[in-house]
């Protein structure tokens, strides 16, 4: 599979529409604006909505370029797909516990949901393509 699909023509010129991947990053970034915007309405927990978006963006971005960037061939896609994991893992791991030790007073449930939520985001966007 490609990592772009080609949709429709704009004064001649094919028009690129995202990737999967881009999609799912696309609505963990969304996630975590939509926090920033919350913060006007409850500051603690709009922040901490925020922070759980970019808990699970920022990991999963990394691990998309690590995966990519070496992916040549299916093969060596295969064997780059453990150390993306693993990268992933690693900086989700050291994220919350960076948020918890600089941060003492989050607001853990806005911070949990916000994170759960930006990984369901590829399960609801395709629930949502479904219907």
């Amino acid at each position: 599979m490609k990592a772009s699909h080609r949709t429709g023509s704009a004064a001649g010129r094919a028009v690129r529409a995202p990737a999967p991947v881009e999609r799912v990053l696309l609505a963990q970034g969304a996630l975590a604006l939509l926090g920033l915007a919350g913060s006007f309405y409850d500051r603690e927990a709009g922040l901490a909505v925020c922070a759980g978006g970019l808990l699970a963006l920022g990991p999963n971005a990394l691990a998309a370029r690590a995966l990519f960037r070496r992916a040549r061939s299916v093969r060596a896609a295969g064997r780059g797909l453990y150390r993306a994991q693993a990268l992933r893992w690693a900086a989700t791991l050291a994220g919350f516990a960076a948020v918890f030790a600089l941060w003492p007073g989050v607001a853990a449930p806005a911070l949990f949901a916000a994170y759960l939520l930006a990984l369901c985001a590829p399960l609801l966007w395709h629930l949502g393509r479904s219907t």
